[in-house]
């Protein structure tokens, strides 16, 4: 079986696509589309997820080294979880799950030093994006506990 990765400029997999018959029909509908691909004899799809494409090859995304200092703390603003070794002006954005009101984006931005520090007034449960291209995303959830 040929698989087929089409990708962005930014070598983002946007699609992928397994052909069972000759792929030469297929290749040709994609070129000519003007679509940027890569092909490869492969069993099972690509995923998005955790590969991109570079200098025309299919690689694995890497793993962020972020360090988290603790996944529990304290409500009231008196303690705080610090997020370390993100790349410098990473994305990132936080949603909190507020019983009873639901999921709700508190703050999103850029940083612009890799650290992130947080604090909660009130007991929830949030969760930390972050991202990077072509890193894979990286999201934890932290309980804020009275």
């Amino acid at each position: 079986m040929t698989v087929f990765c089409i990708y962005d400029a930014s070598g983002r997999i946007i699609q992928t696509n397994k052909v069972y018959d000759p792929p030469e029909s297929y290749e040709a509908s994609i070129r000519e589309l003007g679509h940027k691909f890569v092909k490869m004899d492969r069993s099972t799809l690509v995923s998005m997820d955790h590969f991109y494409v570079g200098r025309r090859k299919v690689r694995e995304r890497p793993v962020m080294p972020i360090d988290v200092s603790k996944k529990v703390i304290k409500a009231g603003g008196v303690d705080t979880v610090v997020l370390t070794g993100a790349p410098k002006k990473a994305e990132y954005s936080f949603d909190v799950n507020i019983p009873g009101i639901g999921v709700q984006n508190v703050q999103s931005g850029k940083l612009p030093d890799g650290e992130l520090e947080i604090g909660m007034d009130m007991p929830c449960l949030f969760t930390v994006r972050i991202s990077y291209w072509p890193y894979q995303d990286f999201a934890q959830e932290i309980e804020a506990v009275a």
